[in-house]
């Protein structure tokens, strides 16, 4: 179904039911967020008024203990900081990414692969792969693998990290604060290293994948989805590379101590004679 505006402009305003009731707000009624101007169609834009999430949320009553979860307050306190509303005070909202008829909160049943997908998906609904498409279209850039040519293996991360893994801060396993003037975004060190901030990220929804001890390795969770350098590590070979190590040290140590040691015992007889 399509809305057609009488500046030309034509919108798709169809709802995916069957996502919609599988969606966080699969029981609210409509005209509980549209409340006003929706009672005729089509709908008198200039009249009509939608609430926004964080006029609802926190919730009150029965659905107060979902929301206390996710600390809304703090939420907005991020979201205003983010790059994108800084940017953008008046066109970016939280609906901007977050479709509310479909958002659903991952509980650890999306596999990890899929779960990249569709939350990078709403990443790229702007920041696509062409350059010279999109509402954020910069032929200039050269794309999002251009963007990212500074990093090692560039197409790997795109493909097998979420885009918040990256540029949300290190410090906060969720965070709303994208590009904001607080808090750091992830450096290399952070995830490759055996205490990855990806166990607390990436696979925070899968607690039985982020423990390490499988096979052998550390970060076994993260290492059924990838390798990863630094963090998903085989502790067999880290002791034998520390023995090897050690073995040489030990050797030269040796060879150059003897060494001496033999060099200055002629030395010594020479001034008994």
């Amino acid at each position: 179904m399509t809305f057609h505006r009488q500046s030309g402009e034509t919108r798709v305003i169809a709802i995916g039911m069957e996502r919609l009731r599988q969606s966080e707000h699969g029981e609210v009624d409509c005209q509980q967020c549209h409340v006003r101007g929706f009672a005729f169609f089509p709908h008198p834009m200039e009249i009509t008024e939608t609430r926004t999430c964080l006029e609802c949320h926190p919730r009150e009553g029965g659905a107060a203990e979902r929301d206390r979860a996710h600390d809304f307050d703090a939420i907005g306190a991020e979201f205003r900081d983010t790059a994108h509303h800084t940017s953008h005070p008046e066109a970016f909202r939280c609906e901007s990414c977050h479709d509310p008829h479909a958002v659903k909160p991952p509980d650890g049943s999306m596999p990890i692969a899929t779960l990249i997908e569709t939350q990078n998906a709403i990443c790229r609904e702007c920041h696509v792969e062409s350059a010279a498409e999109g509402p954020l279209a910069a032929p200039a850039e050269g794309g999002l693998p251009a963007v990212h040519a500074g990093l090692p293996h560039a197409a790997l991360h795109l493909d097998g990290l979420r885009c918040i893994d990256c540029h949300a801060p290190a410090d906060a396993a969720v965070s709303h604060r994208l590009g904001g003037r607080n808090g750091r975004p992830a450096r290399c060190g952070d995830c490759h290293a055996r205490e990855t901030i990806l166990n607390a990220k990436l696979l925070r929804h899968h607690p039985k994948d982020s423990s390490g001890g499988f096979a052998g390795f550390t970060n076994a969770g993260l290492l059924r989805h990838a390798y990863v350098f630094g963090a998903t590590r085989s502790v067999v070979i880290d002791w034998l590379g520390y023995l090897a190590v050690g073995a040489v040290t030990l050797g030269l140590a040796a060879h150059g101590g003897l060494g001496l040691y033999f060099r200055q015992r002629p030395r010594r007889r020479r001034n008994v004679g």
